[in-house]
């Protein structure tokens, strides 16, 4: 019995279709790949754009800082001071701190900080801390932890921001949050019957209707 291979012209064009298969296997393969390479290319540039429009949003904010730090005060003893910070070239508003000390939590707030790129003192405030903290060493509480300071703000184009007591500054969609989250960051050191944290007002208005009142701010 004979077997009919085909004839020459069957076998090129079998090979051609074989070849031409082939062809579009590897042409499909160099595709994927170099769509990948695209899309990694692609996702690369927007992760570069998003970080620098981060970099960009955070630009004002991350040169405003809040902190407490221990110095001598008038008689030479160490004292607890608050500093502000806004090495920017734009003011800051809304500007509510928080001091949580052993004994509690102080708050203050500030309508408007203009940009301040030496540290200044938060005189009211610190004078406020001295008080609650009475004859407590500041550095030995500083070294535990148990003296920090947390804030939360509006910078210039509207953003809200708060820095947490451990030093993150982090986006907030509105005042009242940034606030809740600036306060809830720092150490619960004290509660009261109830199991409320205790918080104390280092600022009161004049008068009723009044706006707060503001620090008279000074380098020291």
């Amino acid at each position: 019995m004979s077997v009919d291979w085909g004839s020459v012209p069957d076998w090129l064009a079998g090979v051609g279709a074989v070849a031409a298969l082939a062809f579009a296997a590897v042409a499909a393969t160099a595709a994927r790949a170099t769509n990948k390479i695209q899309s990694m290319q692609i996702a690369e540039l927007q992760e570069q754009n998003r970080r620098r429009d981060e970099t960009e949003r955070r630009s004002l904010a991350s040169k405003v800082a809040v902190y407490i730090s221990v110095g001598e005060d008038e008689s030479g003893f160490d004292q607890a001071f608050v500093r502000f910070v806004n090495s920017g070239d734009q003011p800051i508003y809304d500007l509510t701190v928080y001091c949580f000390t052993p004994a509690g939590i102080l708050r203050r707030s500030y309508s408007a900080n203009s940009p301040h790129p030496i540290r200044i003192n938060l005189e009211g405030l610190s004078v406020a801390l001295a008080k609650t903290l009475g004859p407590v060493e500041p550095a030995y509480l500083l070294r535990r932890g148990e003296l920090v300071a947390a804030s939360s703000f509006r910078d210039a184009l509207g953003l809200w921001w708060y820095r947490t007591a451990s030093g993150e500054l982090r986006e907030a969609p509105d005042g009242d949050t940034a606030a809740a989250r600036a306060r809830e960051s720092g150490p619960v050191l004290k509660r009261d019957e109830h199991g409320k944290p205790v918080e104390s007002y280092a600022w009161m208005p004049r008068e009723e209707g009044t706006e707060r009142v503001f620090d008279s701010l000074r380098e020291r």
